[in-house]
C-alpha cells in the first residue's frame, strides 16, 4: 500500500481509488453493515426526522460507527441518554436537529459548533457525523487522520495541520483539517479532470492508508 507521501505527489486516480478501498479492510466485521449504511445516507436524510427519531439514529447507529471502542462507546451513550431522562431535553435536541437541517455548510467552525452541542459529541465526533449528512463538504477528523497528514512535511496542508495534537483535537484542529480536504479534493478533482472526490473520500483514504 503507498504512503500518502507517495500517494500525494506520484500516484494515478486508480491508485487513490485503490487506497479509498483499503478503508474497508479496517472496518471490524462486526460493524460493516453499519458502515455501509451510514456511508451511503440519502440527501436529505434528517428532514423528515423528528427528535425522538434523531436520537434512536444517534445512539443505535452513529454512536456505534463512531465509537467503536466499547467502553468509550457506553460512556457516550450515557451523556446521549440525557436527553430521554430529562422529559424536556429532548426540545434541545429538536433545536439543534433543526439547525443541521438548515445549516450553512461553508461555514466548517459553525457547522462544528451546532453539532458539538450534542450530548456526548466532541469536535472529531462531529466531523464524523457532519462527514456522513454532509460528505461533499465534511470529512472525518480523527487520530489517524491526523497523523497521517502530518507525515508528509512538504504537503500544501502542512501549515495548517502541522501543530495539531492527534490525541486532543478541538474544534479549531478539526475545523482546519476539514479545509485541507476541501482543498485535496478541490486538487484531485482538478488534477484527475472529475468531480468523484469528495472530503468524505479523503478522510477515507486517510484513515485506510496505515499498517
Amino acid at each position: 500500500m503507498p504512503t500518502l507521501d507517495e500517494l500525494w505527489f506520484h500516484a494515478t486516480e486508480d491508485d487513490w481509488k485503490r487506497a479509498l478501498e483499503q478503508y474497508w479492510s479496517h472496518v471490524k466485521p462486526q460493524n460493516l453493515a453499519v458502515e455501509r449504511r451510514l456511508n451511503n445516507l440519502p440527501e436529505g436524510f434528517l428532514n423528515s426526522m423528528g427528535p425522538e427519531q434523531f436520537y434512536q439514529f444517534l445512539y443505535d447507529e452513529y454512536f456505534p460507527w463512531k465509537y467503536t471502542d466499547g467502553r468509550i462507546l457506553v460512556q457516550q451513550r450515557k451523556r446521549l441518554a440525557r436527553y430521554v431522562i430529562d422529559d424536556h431535553a429532548l426540545a434541545s435536541l429538536e433545536n439543534i436537529l433543526a439547525q443541521l437541517v438548515q445549516l450553512d455548510v461553508h461555514d466548517i467552525k459553525h457547522a462544528l459548533s451546532v453539532v458539538m452541542q450534542i450530548h456526548g459529541i466532541g469536535a472529531s465526533a462531529g466531523s464524523g457525523l457532519l462527514s456522513l449528512l454532509y460528505p461533499t463538504h465534511f470529512g472525518t477528523v480523527d487520530r489517524f487522520v491526523v497523523e497521517n497528514l502530518k507525515s508528509v512535511p512538504n504537503a500544501p496542508w502542512a501549515r495548517k495541520v502541522g501543530s495539531i495534537n492527534p490525541n486532543n483535537i478541538r474544534i479549531l484542529d478539526a475545523s482546519l483539517v476539514i479545509e485541507a480536504f476541501r482543498d485535496m479534493t478541490a486538487t484531485l478533482n482538478t488534477r484527475f479532470k472529475t468531480t468523484f472526490w469528495t472530503p468524505r473520500k479523503i478522510d477515507m483514504v486517510l484513515w485506510g492508508v496505515r499498517p
